[in-house]
């Protein structure tokens, strides 16, 4: 046993799971040092038993937060874990600056393995899709990755990262910086006391944000997009009170609300889409409805019933593949609307469609393109001087 989920420092084993629950700690401090210690042992270990799993670095990239990201996904069978037994996956690794040369920086996340089917364990076909990533600045990095079961198996990684963004120095980005997402998470909510106030409903759709081969879960970059856009929305949207809907549109399902998003909520928020399970749909669903259209229409008709005044309601959404051909909205849906937006997620592409775009054009609302990070400043300013004028031609 060279690396004992138990003789671990309890604060690293119970980290709570939601976006950002990736923790950075210090190999120097008294919590830090056994875990470094074993982290070492374990990695230069050849003869340790080997946890089966496949991981895939993603490439550094800026972020819609305006900070340059880079992360990774890996998967693990299922059919290495007992059935009907709980267990846990542990994940550290650390990021070493290369150029400029830097100290190595760690991180470290659980996740629990919940109690499985028989039939599932059985089954060559089922794993577990998960992720992580970090922040860097321009740069080359060493990454030394490890995870370990319960059974002390390990998987181990390396691979080397190089970060080059050209408008790094405008947006402040210091070279061979390396941090988490700490102050993507730190949102606290919506601006207080900014006049006048405004309320707005913001429906995000839950979705990849560009094409994959195969995904069962969205991966944390598309979960850090989504959440980017969300809260560069509320901010420089102007809301100082946002009621968000998070929806599933190929499974037809509402998937999170809140009537007062804040910080407590966006945690929340981190751990639904986490969650977000894209490797099925209901049969009864793709027979019997409703369609992605009818869903939607449900969707704003159940907003307005709702009877809270919004001055605006904004879609969010991945806009990159085909949907139902537009149509018009049902008699009376438009009555009483305030005004619509529709921001396009397309990073990397050329075009954006889709179901979720075409709706809100249907009701009247203006959209916008966002294929690169400062598309995304750039749309929610032109939001907010669209809200900002209305109200003053109101006046």
């Amino acid at each position: 046993m060279i690396f004992r989920l138990r003789l671990l420092p309890a604060a690293f084993l119970f980290l709570p799971l939601v976006l950002g629950a990736q923790m950075r700690f210090d190999v120097k401090g008294r919590a830090g040092a056994p875990t470094g210690e074993a982290f070492e042992r374990a990695f230069k270990d050849r003869n340790a038993p080997r946890l089966e799993c496949q991981v895939r670095a993603q490439p550094a990239r800026l972020s819609y937060d305006l900070q340059i990201f880079t992360g990774f996904e890996f998967t693990v069978p299922l059919r290495q874990f007992q059935a009907e037994k709980r267990g846990l996956l542990l994940n550290v690794f650390r990021v070493t600056p290369r150029k400029p040369e830097g100290e190595p920086v760690w991180f470290i996340r659980r996740w629990p393995v919940p109690e499985l089917p028989e039939k599932t364990v059985a089954s060559r076909q089922n794993y577990l899709q998960l992720g992580g990533g970090f922040i860097v600045g321009p740069g080359d990095y060493q990454v030394d990755w490890l995870l370990l079961d319960a059974g002390d198996r390990v998987c181990r990684k390396s691979w080397r990262i190089r970060a080059r963004e050209s408008r790094a120095e405008s947006l402040g980005i210091e070279p061979g910086y390396v941090d988490d997402d700490r102050s993507l998470m730190a949102w606290r909510g919506p601006a207080a006391g900014v006049e006048p106030p405004r309320r707005g409903t913001i429906f995000l759709h839950a979705a990849p944000t560009f094409r994959r081969r195969t995904y069962t879960r969205l991966s944390f970059w598309d979960r850090r997009v989504l959440v980017a856009s969300l809260l560069n929305t509320i901010d420089r949207g102007g809301f100082t009170q946002a009621r968000v809907v998070v929806f599933d549109l190929q499974r037809r399902r509402a998937l999170f609300e809140s009537s007062s998003f804040g910080g407590g909520e966006l945690r929340r928020l981190g751990q639904v889409l986490g969650e977000v399970n894209l490797a099925t749909i209901d049969y009864e669903t793709l027979v019997s409805g409703p369609t992605e259209w009818q869903f939607l229409e449900q969707l704003l008709a159940t907003e307005k019933e709702k009877g809270e005044p919004s001055e605006a309601y904004v879609f969010i959404t991945p806009a990159w593949r085909d949907g139902v051909r537009r149509q018009r909205l049902s008699e009376g849906l438009l009555e009483g609307l305030p005004r619509v937006f529709a921001l396009a997620l397309a990073p990397f592409g050329r075009y954006t469609t889709g179901t979720v775009l075409d709706f809100a054009k249907a009701a009247r609302g203006r959209a916008f393109n966002v294929f690169q990070p400062p598309d995304l400043a750039s749309a929610t300013e032109r939001l907010r001087k669209d809200l900002d004028s209305a109200e003053g031609n109101s006046d």
